[in-house]
């Protein structure tokens, strides 16, 4: 289900992609807030549990769970550099995923990606299991007056995601590491 990770020892995951859904990394802030290592990070006691390519790679397993196709998502989850190639702003396919649209201008991709991300959420928010989050997350959008209620949904779903899967994460690390770990 959502809810199961893989925590991946911090030595066995690349930064880049691939399958990998937990792991423990730096960030490096003069980028656009994306990871740089696998590794973990000690900050005075603490360790940073980071998801590499979170978001697009939680929507990617639930998608395939479903069995919902997003061609262009699964391979930007595999190979996102080829992707950040075709646009400056290396958040902008995440932004498509939560409601952004394409702008004039913009590569055939990025609306392409655009197109998929829409069919795939609306089968993905159609199915009886997802209706009780699709409902909270139209609520949610009118009350914040946002136009685009399934962006609000997938924020929502993918939210919700990777909450389950750093607690997940925080567990596997005190029982493997007797860290001392409130969760």
């Amino acid at each position: 289900g959502v809810g199961s990770a893989a925590v991946v020892p911090s030595d066995a995951s690349s930064s880049a992609g691939g399958s990998s859904i937990v792991t423990t990394s730096s960030f490096d802030s003069s980028s656009s807030g994306g990871a740089t290592g696998t590794y973990p990070v000690d900050l005075d006691g603490d360790t940073d549990v980071d998801i590499v390519n979170c978001h697009p790679t939680l929507l990617n397993h639930v998608l395939q769970c479903e069995k919902i196709a997003f061609p262009l998502l699964s391979e930007y989850v595999m190979s996102r550099e080829k992707f950040w190639a075709l646009h400056p702003n290396k958040r902008r396919w995440t932004e498509l995923i939560n409601g952004s649209r394409p702008q004039e201008g913009e590569h055939e991709t990025v609306h392409n990606f655009y197109g998929q991300a829409r069919g795939a959420l609306l089968k993905l928010f159609g199915l009886p299991k997802f209706e009780l989050l699709f409902k909270k997350g139209c609520e949610r959008a009118a009350a914040k007056g946002k136009a685009d209620q399934l962006g609000t949904c997938v924020s929502l779903l993918l939210s919700h995601c990777e909450r389950e899967c750093v607690t997940a994460a925080m567990r596997f690390l005190k029982k493997q590491t007797k860290f001392n770990i409130n969760c």
